[in-house]
């Protein structure tokens, strides 16, 4: 990874997340959350094939995006681009139709290798957003922490890792990206993650007491909830405890 600008302001950054938000289609999430972790050590970098690869993916952990919790669970447990992308080539036709949506760019249905390719060089990929946790400054050495995390830029990273994985060595070796990339501070990562890791047990609470209470309340559909164990599973994924996804 190389740094080409050492320093963006944070409120360009937003500015260019709101217009990136606004030209998504409907389906596919608008990313506002990043805000609260307050980034403001940006800076823009070129990322090579193998940066691109390791990112972990974004895995649904609150109900937001149902069809992203649903492949990680029926489809492999993967969090990084590179083993999110061979599943989908290796094994399309296990994939619930519920899970589609959240990959749908890289179907063999949808995917053209060539077009991805002509967007790439062309410099027609709108920059991902990513970034880093650190401690005390210092980047962690730590599981999928060190790898970095997706902000906003899933569906064009998968576009792209599934490129890298039918590309040639020589291909690959030559491929870069340009991404902004912000630094956190572990511990508010921590902290806002821990909202979404008890968001899911709160609402079931919250409902069960109100149906108690015989108030009309909004039906829970199960299997789109991460359990509890689900949810302690993907944290020692991204700690580094457990391996990640199939073998």
């Amino acid at each position: 990874m190389e740094i080409m600008v050492p320093q963006i302001s944070q409120g360009a950054i937003y500015e260019y997340n709101h217009h990136i938000q606004s030209q998504k289609e409907e389906g596919y999430g608008k990313q506002y959350s990043f805000e609260k972790l307050g980034i403001e050590d940006w800076t823009v970098v070129e990322m090579d094939s193998d940066d691109v690869l390791r990112l972990q993916t974004f895995v649904e952990s609150s109900q937001t995006v149902a069809p992203a919790y649903i492949f990680w669970k029926e489809c492999g447990r993967h969090v990084t681009l590179e083993s999110v992308a061979r599943e989908v080539i290796e094994r399309e036709e296990n994939i619930p139709e519920e899970a589609k949506i959240w990959i749908q760019g890289i179907l063999e249905s949808n995917f053209d290798k060539q077009e991805v390719e002509e967007k790439i060089k062309s410099g027609e990929i709108d920059p991902p957003l990513i970034f880093f946790s650190v401690f005390k400054g210092e980047e962690l050495e730590n599981g999928l922490l060190k790898v970095g995390n997706i902000l906003d830029g899933n569906h064009r990273f998968q576009r792209i890792a599934r490129y890298l994985l039918e590309c040639s060595d020589e291909e690959r070796e030559n491929f870069r990206l340009t991404c902004f990339l912000g630094k956190v501070d572990v511990m508010k990562y921590a902290t806002i993650n821990a909202q979404y890791f008890v968001k899911p047990t709160i609402k079931r609470v919250k409902n069960f007491l109100e149906r108690f209470m015989g108030k009309e309340v909004e039906k829970i559909d199960e299997k789109h909830f991460m359990t509890f164990f689900e949810r302690w599973y993907l944290l020692l994924q991204r700690i580094g405890y457990y391996k990640e996804g199939r073998e």
